[in-house]
């Protein structure tokens, strides 16, 4: 009875982590995918519309408002030679 009052409380805590941890890794994997598609339709457009609002434009498309509780404030876009650009958001 002892040894289950002592283990029980912390398989509990163990589990809450887990499920934090899992959470967490989902909505970083989402809007990690929902930055690269955004990126590279944008850069596929960039001649005929601005990158930055594009990119804003389909990464809103791409991750969905409060996913799993989560928010993300803004997206930027950097170039960071000829060709080759940065979404950080």
């Amino acid at each position: 009875v002892i040894m289950m009052a002592v283990i029980l409380p912390l398989v509990v805590v163990v589990m809450a982590a887990m499920v934090d941890l899992g959470r967490l890794y989902a909505v970083k994997s989402k809007a990690q995918n929902a930055s690269d598609a955004a990126l590279l339709g944008a850069v596929a457009t960039l001649s005929s519309s601005q990158l930055n609002e594009e990119v804003t434009r389909l990464f809103n498309a791409n991750y969905p408002a409060n996913y799993l509780g989560s928010t993300v404030s803004s997206i930027t876009t950097t170039q960071i030679s000829s060709g080759v650009y940065e979404a950080v958001y």
